[in-house]
């Protein structure tokens, strides 16, 4: 068991409180298999490349166009390989688990509003507080496009969802449609990061007369 006390600091209380939880053998080790699980993603092509998100979207006389860094597939593939134990709600130390488990344990409304910003940016990416598109009711700028793209073409091969991307790919282009799908997983994997970052607090906590701070 060990006991972890973090001082949580939000903009408009500079000074924060102290919030305390204790973490179980099974717990501590979740949280470390997620660490180690980005470890590995930072060793993918496109992580030591510097993964992008789109860069660019404007309107032509032939429609929509999204650009980004262009992508090979083999890149995709690694990526996509090592984001499954993270990435797939129901493996161990998924984001799901790791991020839940650190709010039931520390059951503090600020840390839960954190998390719920972390959530948002993982569910929708980083473009969906400020803008949205839409084909038809599918929203471009959320987590329904890309587990549409993963459960028909990648993860798995569900036939109805394998022609709904079609469709999507028909109406962005092909080229669109892969700039979409990195700027999502783009958002995925930042906000994984942001909740590695919470996860290693508690993991390095070092007890002491001050608990380590977290700005939320």
């Amino acid at each position: 068991m060990k006991n972890v006390a973090l001082r949580i600091a939000a903009q408009e209380d500079p000074e924060g409180e102290t919030i305390t939880a204790s973490f179980d053998d099974a717990d501590l080790a979740l949280l470390q298999q997620y660490c180690a699980s980005l470890d590995r993603l930072r060793e993918t092509a496109l992580l030591q490349n510097g993964l992008s998100p789109m860069t660019g979207l404007s309107w032509t006389s032939a429609g929509m166009a999204l650009t980004g860094k262009p992508y090979s597939n083999a890149e995709l593939h690694e990526l996509l390989h090592v984001l499954r134990p993270v990435l797939l709600a129901n493996e161990a130390a998924s984001y799901e688990n790791a991020s839940g488990l650190l709010g039931r344990r520390f059951k503090n409304k600020n840390l839960s509003k954190h998390l719920k910003a972390i959530r948002f940016i993982f569910d929708r990416g980083e473009l969906a507080s400020y803008m949205q598109v839409t084909i038809g009711d599918q929203k471009l700028f959320d987590d329904s496009i890309l587990r549409l793209w993963l459960n028909g073409v990648q993860y798995h091969t569900d036939a109805e969802k394998a022609a709904a991307w079609a469709q999507i790919e028909k109406s962005l282009t092909t080229e669109n449609a892969r700039a979409l799908v990195m700027n999502q997983l783009h958002g995925k994997v930042s906000a994984l990061f942001r909740l590695e970052q919470l996860v290693k607090f508690v993991l390095d906590e070092k007890s002491g007369p001050t608990p380590p701070a977290v700005a939320v």
